[in-house]
C-alpha cells in the first residue's frame, strides 16, 4: 500500500489503466475492488472496447424492445431445419403474421390488456392480506395470464412471502416492497463486503449472465455490480452451497425487477422455501438435479411414451438437454416474454410446474420430434430461444397439461 493506504489495485482503478488492473486480478489482486470503485472507471461489456459513448448508449437504446433486451436476429424456430417447417403442430401455435394493421391491433389489444390487469394487480396488492388469506387460488389464475411488468417485481417479493418458512433471514409481513427491517440490510452489506473463496468465479460469470440485457452489458457497471454483490453475500450466507453457475443467471433476472437487497432475500427464499426448494439443485453433487431427470423420464413415459421410446433409441438423455431446464427453470431456453411468464408461475405455483414445463413443451412438439436424429432434436433443443409461438396459447397449454404436485412428489419418494 502506498502513503495513502492504497493498494496497487485500487491505484490503477484511480488512474484508469485497465491493462494493469487486468493484470493485478488475474496474478491474485482482490477483484472485488473493481466492484467497489466501479463509479470511477467503467468499461464496456466487452474487454478492450473501451468505455461506451454517449451516442453508442443512445443506439442500443433504440435497438432494446420493452424489458431492456437488446435486439437479436429475427429467427422462427421452424427456419433452422427445413424437417421442421410446416408441421402441424408448429402452426397450431404460432403467432402468425403481425405485419402492418394487423401488427398494430394485436399490439393495441396486448396495451389495454396489460394496462387493465395493472389496474387489478395494483388493487390486490393494495389489499394482499385479504386476497392471500382466503383467494389465494384467485392470484395463482391471474398469475397465469400475467403479471404486469410495472408491478412484477412487488408481486414476486409478495408471493414469496406467501410460501416462505424458511431458516435464516425473515422478512416480516410489513417489511414488503423494499422496506426490509434494517438488520436484514445491514447484514447483506457485511456478507457481501466480506471476503470470499468464490470471488474470481463469480467475477467471471458475472460478465457472462445477461449479456444481451442493457443492465449487464457494461463492465463493472451497476447492473454487474450489483450481481456481484448478491452472489457474493450468498456464498458468503450459504458456505455450504457458496457459488454455482446458473445462480447467476436467477439473479440478474431478480435484479431486472427489484433492487439487490431484494434480490438477496428472494434469492434465500428460492432457496429455502419449501414451495422452491432449489437449494438441492445447487448443492455439491447436485442431487436435486439428478433426481429431477429421474422424474422427468418417468413423467414423459407416462405423458408421451412414444417420443420417451425414441429419445432412448437414439440415446437423447435428459442431462444433454434439460440441465437449464431445471437448474434454472428454463432461464435462457425460451424467447424472454414466454420465460418471464413461466416465472410467474413458478413464484405463484412453486418449482413443481417446472416438471409440467418441460414434459409439455415435448408434448407439445412430439410430432415434430418422435423421428428425428440425436443431432437434429439437439438443435431443435438449442434453439428453442427463437421459438415464435402465440404466448397466451402456449401458456394455456401447459396449464391444460399440468402434472400435480402430488404425483412429482410421490416420485421424489
Amino acid at each position: 500500500a502506498n502513503k495513502q493506504g492504497e493498494v496497487p489495485l485500487q491505484v490503477a482503478i484511480d488512474k484508469g489503466y485497465e491493462d494493469i488492473c487486468h493484470t493485478l486480478c488475474t496474478n491474485g489482486a482482490d477483484v472485488s475492488l473493481r466492484y467497489l470503485h466501479a463509479s470511477k472507471h467503467i468499461v464496456s461489456h466487452t474487454q478492450g472496447e473501451g468505455v461506451v459513448t454517449i451516442k453508442e448508449e443512445i443506439e442500443m437504446i433504440t435497438q432494446a424492445d420493452r424489458y431492456g433486451h437488446l435486439a437479436r436476429p429475427d429467427r422462427s424456430i421452424s427456419s433452422f431445419d427445413d424437417d421442421f417447417s410446416d408441421t402441424s403442430s408448429v402452426s397450431s401455435f404460432s403467432m402468425g403474421s403481425l405485419s402492418g394493421k394487423k401488427g398494430q391491433k394485436v399490439e393495441k389489444t396486448k396495451l389495454k390488456r396489460e394496462t387493465e390487469r395493472s389496474r387489478k394487480w395494483s388493487n390486490m396488492i393494495k389489499k394482499w392480506d385479504k386476497y392471500v388469506d382466503s383467494r389465494f387460488k384467485k392470484i395463482q389464475r391471474r398469475a397465469a395470464k400475467g403479471i404486469p411488468d410495472c408491478v412484477r417485481g412487488t408481486s414476486w417479493r409478495l408471493l414469496s412471502l406467501h410460501h416462505s418458512s424458511i431458516q435464516g433471514l425473515r422478512a416480516q409481513k410489513d417489511d414488503i416492497i423494499s422496506a426490509y427491517l434494517p438488520i436484514d440490510v445491514l447484514r447483506f452489506a457485511s456478507l457481501h463486503r466480506a471476503s470470499s473463496p468464490w470471488t474470481s468465479q463469480i467475477d467471471v460469470d458475472v460478465n457472462r449472465a445477461a449479456r444481451n440485457h442493457m443492465m449487464f452489458r457494461v463492465r463493472y457497471g451497476r447492473g454487474q455490480c450489483a450481481l456481484f454483490n448478491v452472489l457474493k453475500a450468498y456464498s458468503n450466507y450459504d458456505e455450504e452451497v457458496g457459488y454455482c453457475q446458473g445462480m447467476s443467471d436467477i439473479t440478474a433476472l431478480l435484479l431486472k425487477y427489484m433492487p439487490e437487497e431484494d434480490a438477496f432475500l428472494m434469492i434465500d427464499r428460492l432457496m429455502n422455501a419449501p414451495k422452491w426448494r432449489m437449494r438441492s439443485l445447487f448443492k455439491p453433487g447436485f442431487p436435486a438435479l439428478q433426481a429431477a431427470f429421474y422424474i422427468h423420464d418417468v413423467l414423459m413415459m407416462r405423458e408421451v411414451p412414444a417420443l420417451a421410446a425414441h429419445f432412448k433409441t437414439v440415446n437423447c438423455l435428459a442431462p444433454f438437454y434439460a440441465i437449464k431446464w431445471y437448474l434454472m427453470a428454463f432461464l435462457d431456453i425460451f424467447p424472454f416474454e414466454i420465460t418471464i411468464r413461466l416465472w410467474d408461475i413458478l413464484l405463484a405455483e412453486g418449482y413443481d410446474i417446472v416438471f409440467s414445463i418441460g414434459v409439455g413443451v415435448l408434448k407439445m412438439y412430439q410430432a415434430d420430434l418422435v423421428d428425428k436424429s440425436f443431432d437434429k432434436i439437439m438443435t431443435w433443443m438449442r434453439n428453442l430461444e427463437y421459438l415464435l409461438v402465440d404466448v397466451d396459447k402456449f401458456i394455456a397449454y401447459i396449464m391444460a397439461n399440468r402434472i400435480s404436485s402430488h404425483r412429482i412428489h410421490q416420485l421424489e419418494d
